[in-house]
């Protein structure tokens, strides 16, 4: 036993190993040559603990595996083939990638893959390919592609197996992996098409039918149901038939691509003219690819055989709507048809029509609904589908879940006296529904505080949804109340029906209109609760969505007497109220209320008999105030005329007199009642010493005219009776002065009325300026757009002016009249800037007189008149512009619902929408009614 210490130092280290390592191989040497077992030699060396640290610990090997495919190549570019699916398909050339994984902690080098396998469907064309490096713990990719070929007899799911075999300089590892077959060829026949026919034993007829005596060159039609493509197919064609001789028997079809993909050849044949009618040939046709992979197959041709045809397949095909693939109302669609000729004769001229009795359904092209599919062999099917002809709209007035029932119908040349009839139906899914999401009321005209106070007027901002599956066209509002105290400035509903637009599915819009203006009454009771109802409809007009907002009135008008001063009319002037005096009171009052006090008036009276009015019947002692009470405001009224009133001579003692105060709005309903008290002053006999003489004179006077009378009778009757005469004529003269006291009440309260109407026609008209004043702004801004650029967009130019496209559209409608510019589809173009400008100023001139004439009577009325002044007939109004129609405008009239418009508006509303602007009715251009009223002004 030979034992060996070296000591190893840090510097010295590698030449000590090296040192070891050779005494060793020294000693190995000689232990062989002496007989003597190497076991029997122990061997050590020693190193210091600071070169163990430098030494690395737990070392993984180099370990190297199949990781996963990386690539799939199937798309006939360099060395592979197939249909490019990224799938192995039976037939194909596959290039092929795969990633390799190093699990250990060191690189290795100079890898190689090379892959095999046992399968006998696998040619393996390219089996190695580098990977260079691959870094510990990370993976690496072949540097190029494995390629192998399948064989197309390959089947479905089959697993082609696959060993693979690693090497590298740090050394060698083996594994496997599979992939699997997706696909195989499957060529199957789909028949055959006579192509040409020329004279044989008899002469031909060219019907597309194989006939006795004829020579056929006709095709064969071969379809590839499987999952791969085939490659290099032929066909040879066979039959054991006295009648039948084939001229030329093979046919090259080429490649065919998988999962439908349809190729065909051509052959000869000649039929012998004894040929008995209906005669059955049966042909054997033999199918070859060029993997030598071979199919069989039969067929039979009928000598002057027939057609028949069933409906394989309807698949709808959405043109015009929300895309969501479900039919909707409003939307365009159009049907692809698969038709299979299953008789034993070909079909020449084959045609197709579809119909349906369903009045909601409407044919783009009315004309014809019929598609030609040209000739069908027996045994073959056609698909056509046509937009042109077979596209149809669904009715917005279409219900939901409609069915429609569609006809169709097969006509064939060659056998022209059968029609074969089929039937698909189609559920209407969809359809639009709307919800009013906010109703805003704003207000325009009073106080300012934002109550809903009684006098004001208001108005509502709406925001609709469309929440139903189908896109909402010509979209309408009204807005509505029964309540007594709501008051339209557009009385009539008519006007109040106003256009929003279109709404698509799961949009919304936000609209209000200057029709749906309306005033709360001055005499709307507080807390009273108003309903409004907003109805909301398409074009369907089928369905109206009816919304209730409800607003409760918060303030009304109330009214106090702040004062009451008597002024004297005549009397002593000493500021006393005293026996056989006048005198009218000056009142003074104050609306304490929220809501706007209109048409005030006021009227006092009096039970105690003492006190005596000018007019007697209180109606007639009603005095109004000349102005409206808004909430807070103070008015005083005196008025010596209809309140005066007298003291009676006999008051003898001072008396406290009641007086009555009654205030009045403009319903004519009491809203206030006042009691006053005042003091009248009268005398008694003692205090008045000329009145006590004036008595005693009297009692002597009456004593001693007793005794005259006595004496002068006669005279006394006569005196009598021109005493009864000058009391009649005061009779007389008091009536009259009463009759023309109340004629200048009446012409007085007749003014009064003037002038109150005289202030609501000039609200009106303030009313009109503003909208004129809109209508002007909106016009200016539509001047410079179009100044700026002479051709414009539609789309870009409601943007601008902060319109929808239709709101714009109608606008237009109204303005092509009198400006110079032209719609051209979806633009708008000016051709003469400076004959532009001028139509423009000419129209603000119009604007600003907005006015219109009767179009019965010619007399001059308000674009917004109901009924004319003159003759009083309702004036005429245009469905479209919804302005007069004037005296002497041509009119267009619907043809179906008889609603009339300026023939210019009619004609352009249908020349863009082809429909009727009331009852949605599609009507063409040249049936517009025209009419030429011949009445005379």
């Amino acid at each position: 036993m030979c034992t060996l210490l070296i000591e190893v130092s840090n510097l010295k280290a590698r030449s000590y190993f090296l040192l070891v390592i050779s005494l060793i191989l020294t000693l190995s040497t000689a232990s062989l040559i002496a007989h003597i077992p190497l076991e029997s030699l122990n061997y050590s060396f020693t190193q210091t603990k600071e070169d163990l640290q430098n030494v690395p610990l737990n070392l993984k090997a180099v370990s190297l595996a199949f990781s996963k495919i990386a690539e799939i190549s199937d798309d006939n570019l360099k060395n592979s083939q197939g249909d490019d699916d990224g799938e192995v398909d039976a037939g194909e050339t596959i290039e092929l990638r795969i990633l390799l994984e190093n699990t250990g902690d060191e690189s290795a080098t100079n890898v190689l893959g090379t892959i095999d396998t046992l399968d006998s469907k696998v040619t393996i064309l390219t089996a190695s390919q580098d990977f260079v490096t691959i870094a510990g713990n990370s993976t690496g990719i072949s540097s190029s592609y494995y390629v192998f070929q399948v064989d197309s007899s390959c089947d479905i799911n089959h697993m082609l197996n696959f060993s693979l075999m690693i090497t590298a300089e740090e050394g060698t590892w083996t594994d496997d992996f599979s992939l699997r077959i997706m696909g195989k060829p499957e060529p199957v026949y789909d028949g055959y098409e006579v192509v040409s026919e020329s004279d044989g034993d008899l002469i031909a007829n060219d019907n597309h039918v194989v006939d006795p005596g004829e020579e056929i060159y006709f095709r064969i039609n071969i379809a590839n149901i499987g999952g791969a493509k085939l490659y290099n197919l032929e066909g040879v064609i066979s039959a054991i038939d006295s009648y039948l001789t084939i001229e030329s028997d093979l046919a090259i079809f080429g490649n065919i691509e998988g999962n439908g993909g349809r190729e065909n050849a051509y052959y000869k044949i000649i039929v012998s003219g004894a040929c008995p009618d209906k005669y059955q040939f049966n042909i054997s046709l033999e199918l070859t690819d060029s993997y030598s992979n071979s199919w069989s197959s039969f067929f039979t041709i009928i000598v002057n055989g027939t057609q028949d045809y069933i409906l394989e397949a309807v698949n709808l095909l959405e043109y015009e709507g929300d895309m969501d693939g479900e039919i909707d109302v409003g939307e365009i669609w159009y049907p692809e048809v698969t038709i299979r000729n299953t008789g034993n004769g070909a079909g020449d001229d084959v045609e197709v029509n579809i119909s349906t009795l369903d009045p909601f359904i409407s044919f783009t092209y009315s004309y014809s609904q019929t598609v030609d599919f040209g000739t069908i062999a027996a045994g073959q099917n056609k698909t056509k589908s046509s937009y042109s002809y077979w596209s149809f709209e669904i009715l917005y007035s279409a219900p939901k879940n409609h069915v429609v029932v569609f006809f169709l119908s097969v006509s064939d040349a060659n056998n022209p006296m059968v029609t074969w009839t089929f039937s698909f139906n189609i559920t209407i899914v969809g359809r639009a529904e709307y919800e009013l999401v906010i109703a805003k009321f704003f207000e325009i005209e009073g106080n300012g505080d934002n109550d809903f106070d009684s006098g004001e007027s208001w108005n509502v901002n709406i925001t609709l949804a469309n929440i139903g599956k189908a896109n909402g066209y010509d979209v309408y509002a009204l807005l509505s109340s029964k309540d007594k105290y709501i008051t339209f400035n557009y009385e009539d509903l008519y006007y109040r029906e106003e256009y929003c637009g279109n709404i698509n599915v799961g949009e919304n819009i936000s609209v209000e209109f200057y029709t749906w203006d309306f005033t709360i009454a001055d005499y709307a009771e507080a807390n009273h609760n108003i309903n409004f109802t907003i109805s909301v409809w398409d074009a369907s007009g089928d369905i109206m969505w009816n919304f209730t907002r409800s607003k409760t009135v918060i303030g009304t008008p109330m009214y106090q007497i702040l004062s009451i001063e008597f002024l004297q009319w005549y009397g002593d002037s000493d500021g006393k109220m005293e026996a056989s005096e006048n005198w009218y009171p000056n009142i003074t009052i104050q609306n304490i209320g929220k809501g706007i006090g209109r048409d005030i008036r006021a009227s006092i009276s009096s039970a105690h008999t003492k006190i005596i009015f000018d007019f007697g019947e209180i109606e007639n002692r009603e005095e109004y105030f000349s102005m409206d009470f808004q909430a807070g405001d103070i008015h005083s009224l005196a008025s010596s005329y209809y309140w005066s009133f007298s003291i009676s001579d006999n008051v003898w003692t001072q008396k406290e007199v009641d007086f009555t105060i009654i205030i009045k709005d403009s319903i004519g309903e009491i809203e206030a009642t006042f009691t006053i008290t005042q003091t009248i002053s009268g005398g008694g006999l003692f205090n008045h010493p000329f009145l006590l003489v004036l008595i005693i004179g009297g009692i002597i006077a009456i004593i001693v005219g007793g005794n005259y009378l006595r004496k002068n009778n006669q005279k006394v009757k006569d005196y009598i009776e021109k005493t009864k005469k000058r009391l009649k004529n005061y009779r007389k003269e008091w009536r009259r002065k009463r009759e023309l006291r109340k004629e200048e009440k009446m012409r007085l309260r007749l003014q009064k009325q003037k002038e109150r109407e005289a202030r609501r026609q000039q609200k009106e008209r303030e009313r009109i300026s503003r909208i004129n004043k809109n209508e002007r702004i909106l016009l200016e801004k539509f001047e410079k757009i179009l100044l700026m650029s002479q051709t414009v967009n539609i789309i870009d130019v409601a943007k601008s002016l902060g319109l929808s496209k239709e709101q714009l559209f109608e606008k237009m409608i109204q303005w092509q009249k009198s400006l110079a510019f032209k719609i051209d589809d979806e633009e708008i173009v000016v051709i003469d800037k400076l004959d532009f400008a001028a139509s423009v100023q000419a129209q603000y001139e119009r604007i600003e007189r907005r006015l219109y004439t009767c179009h019965f009577c010619g007399f001059p009325i308000e674009g917004d008149t109901r009924n004319c002044p003159d003759c009083g007939k309702t004036v005429l109004r245009c469905v479209v512009c919804k302005l007069p129609i004037a005296f002497g405008d041509s009119i267009g009239q619907c043809p179906i619902c008889e609603v009339k418009g300026h023939l210019v508006d009619m004609q352009e509303w249908v020349k863009v929408k082809g429909k009727c602007p009331k009852c949605f009715r599609k009507i063409p251009l040249e049936e517009i009614i025209p009419i030429k009223d011949s009445m005379k002004k």
